[in-house]
C-alpha cells in the first residue's frame, strides 16, 4: 500500500509535470504561428525591383544540381542571375550543370578547384560566387533546395517589407526514407527550440538565426557583415551570419520567414549523413559546448520518451490499481491518471501543431518517442565527439572541432 500511495504520488508529479510542458510549448507554437511572416501572405512585388544573383556552391552534387538550375531558371523575377560555384569537384556536376542550364545567358559557372586551410570549404566556394555576382541582392542556397516558379519574387517582397538585411527561410522538409519520417521532425524541433522563430525576427534583442538553405542579403548588409571572409571557418556560416549582420550597427535586421511550401528540401540520403550532419548543426548551434548537448539530450528523452511514458502509466495504474487504495490514494492516483490523459492529449496537440506548420506527416505524432530517441543519440554523439576531438567530415573536408 505505501508502494501504491508513493508511486501514484511520483506518477502525479510526472504527468502534472508533462502537461505543464506541453503547454507551453503549444502556446510558443502558436505564437510562432502567428509572428513568423509567412511567403504565402506576402505582398506584390514592386514595379522594378532589384536585380539578384543567385548563388549555388556545389561539391559533387551531379545528381541535385540539375533540378536546381532549373527551378532558377524557372523563377517568375524580371532580373536575376544564376551564378553555380563547382567546389573541387570531381564528379559530372558541371556536365549536369551545363545541360540543365540549356545555354541560357544568365548562368555563370566558377570553378573553384582549392581551398585554403583555414576557410570552410562551403564558405570558400560561396566567397568566390559573392565576388563575381553583379545582383542587388545576393541569395545563397544549395543544390539540395527546390524553388516554386514565384518563390523569389514573394521572398524579395517579403524581406523589402520587412526591412531586413538578411532574409532566411524555414524550407519544407521532403521526406524520402522511413527514418526520415520519425526523425526529421524531432531534429527540426529541436533546432527551433534552441532558436525559436519568434524570437529571431524580434526587433529588440532577438536570438540571431538564420538558415544556409536560403539567404538573402542586400549586398550592403552583406558587405557590412564582413562577407564569407567574417566567416570563413564556420561550419554554420548561417547563424554566424545572423550574429555579425544583429551586430553590425547599422541596423541590419535579420528576418526568419516561413516557406509554406514554395522554397523545398530532400536533406539526407542515409542514417549516416543524417546522423553526421545534425551532429555538425547541434554542435555548432550549441557552440561546441559539450555539457550543453547534454543537457539537450537529456530534455528530449524526458519530454519526447519519458513524458509519454509516464502518462500511459499513469492511466494504468488509475484503471488497475484504484481499488487497492485508500481514499488519499485514490484521490491521488485519480490526479495522475487524468492528467496522463492530458498530458498525452496535448503531446498530440502540440506535435500536430508543428507538423502542420513544418508541413511534415502526421505520422510524426506516432513516431515521435522513436524520434525522439534517435535525437537523444544524435545528441549524446555530438558532445562524445566533441569532448574526444573526432573529426566532422563536411563538404569533402574533415574538421576537428575544439570544446568551449
Amino acid at each position: 500500500m505505501k508502494f501504491l500511495g508513493a508511486l501514484a504520488i511520483l506518477l502525479a508529479i510526472g504527468s502534472i509535470g508533462a502537461c505543464i510542458w506541453w503547454s507551453i510549448v503549444l502556446w510558443h507554437i502558436d505564437r510562432s504561428r502567428r509572428r513568423v511572416p509567412r511567403l504565402n501572405r506576402a505582398p506584390a512585388l514592386e514595379a522594378n525591383p532589384p536585380s539578384v544573383s543567385v548563388i549555388i556552391p556545389a561539391h559533387n552534387e551531379g545528381a541535385r544540381i540539375g533540378p536546381a538550375v532549373t527551378g532558377i531558371l524557372a523563377q517568375e523575377y524580371p532580373d536575376l542571375e544564376l551564378i553555380v560555384v563547382l567546389d573541387r569537384c570531381s564528379d559530372d556536376t558541371r556536365a549536369h550543370a551545363v545541360a540543365a542550364s540549356n545555354g541560357d545567358a544568365r548562368v555563370r559557372i566558377v570553378d573553384v578547384h582549392t581551398c585554403p586551410a583555414d576557410w570552410a570549404g562551403k564558405c570558400h566556394a560561396a566567397a568566390a560566387g559573392a565576388a563575381v555576382a553583379r545582383g542587388a541582392l545576393l541569395l545563397f542556397s544549395d543544390a539540395d533546395v527546390r524553388f516554386e516558379p514565384t518563390a523569389l519574387r514573394r521572398a524579395v517582397a517579403l524581406a523589402r517589407a520587412q526591412g531586413v538585411g538578411l532574409a532566411s527561410m524555414l524550407p519544407v522538409l521532403e521526406v524520402r526514407h522511413l527514418f526520415e519520417l520519425a526523425w526529421q521532425p524531432v531534429a527540426s524541433f529541436m533546432l527551433m527550440r534552441l532558436f525559436p522563430a519568434e524570437r529571431v525576427n524580434r526587433q529588440e534583442g532577438p536570438r540571431p538565426f538564420a538558415n544556409g538553405q536560403f539567404l538573402l542579403f542586400t549586398r550592403e548588409a552583406y558587405e557590412r557583415a564582413g562577407g564569407h571572409e567574417g566567416v570563413r571557418s564556420a561550419l554554420l556560416e548561417d547563424i554566424a551570419f545572423a550574429t555579425k549582420t544583429w551586430r553590425g550597427g547599422k541596423g541590419d535586421r535579420v528576418g526568419l520567414f516561413a516557406s509554406d511550401g514554395f522554397v523545398r528540401t530532400a536533406m539526407y540520403d542515409s542514417v549516416d549523413a543524417f546522423r553526421s550532419g545534425w551532429k555538425r548543426i547541434f554542435i555548432e548551434s550549441s557552440g561546441r559546448r559539450p555539457r550543453y548537448l547534454r543537457r539537450l539530450a537529456l530534455e528530449i528523452a524526458t519530454t519526447g520518451i519519458g513524458a509519454p511514458l509516464i502518462a500511459v502509466m499513469s492511466i494504468v495504474c488509475w484503471s488497475t490499481f484504484w481499488n487497492h487504495l485508500d481514499a488519499g490514494g485514490r484521490f491521488v492516483i485519480t490526479i495522475a491518471g487524468t492528467s496522463g490523459i492530458i498530458a498525452l492529449l496535448l503531446q498530440v496537440a502540440t506535435t500536430w501543431a508543428f507538423l502542420v506548420r513544418a508541413r511534415a506527416s502526421k505520422w510524426g505524432i506516432i513516431l515521435w518517442p522513436f524520434g525522439a530517441l534517435a535525437v537523444f543519440r544524435i545528441l549524446r554523439e555530438a558532445s562524445a565527439d566533441l569532448i574526444a576531438s573526432r573529426p566532422i567530415r563536411w563538404g569533402g573536408r574533415s574538421y576537428v572541432l575544439e570544446p568551449r
